[in-house]
């Protein structure tokens, strides 16, 4: 009877077919069907990919599964596993509670996942739009083109005369 229990925990990816995921969504040969398929809502942004793919050229980066894999907060279509992220020059990154979801029947790396580990393997420039967070998005015009539009409007009107 310890197949009764076990029926549910089978139907959970192994270590290894979590690995293959993550190697076809970094895999510079691999073509964009085959990536869409392994990063939860990425077919609304396909440059993800290239910015995984991107930073494991660039920066060596490797991803791997090294953890059990546990069911997760939702048992029927999440599960939860560790991830090391080694990058060459810097010390071994344990990412723990990584999350892969069942969609449509395949596992996929969830979003927000996916985004922490480029995040943290890439330039800040160099985060794709879908992985930019809210607090970020505050931040982020006073530093880019955007802001000197707004600036007359909050700046001193001296500021904005001065164009002879």
């Amino acid at each position: 009877s310890s197949s009764e229990s076990s029926g549910m925990a089978s139907e959970y990816p192994t270590a290894e077919e979590l690995n293959q995921i993550l190697a076809v969504a970094t895999d510079p040969e691999a073509s964009i069907d085959d990536k869409v398929n392994t990063v939860q809502g990425s077919e609304n942004a396909p440059e993800l990919f290239e910015t995984m793919t991107q930073a494991k050229v660039e920066s060596g980066a490797e991803f791997q599964v090294v953890g059990s894999v546990l069911p997760g907060y939702d048992p029927q279509s999440e599960v939860l596993t560790t991830v090391m992220f080694t990058l060459p020059d810097r010390p071994d990154q344990e990412a723990e509670g990584v999350e892969f979801v069942n969609v449509d029947g395949n596992w996929q790396l969830s979003q927000d996942w996916a985004c922490i580990l480029i995040t943290n393997t890439v330039a800040p420039e160099q985060v794709p739009a879908m992985c930019v967070g809210t607090e970020t998005d505050a931040v982020a015009p006073a530093e880019g083109m955007d802001a000197q539009a707004e600036a007359p409007v909050e700046a001193p009107a001296e500021e904005a005369v001065p164009v002879q």
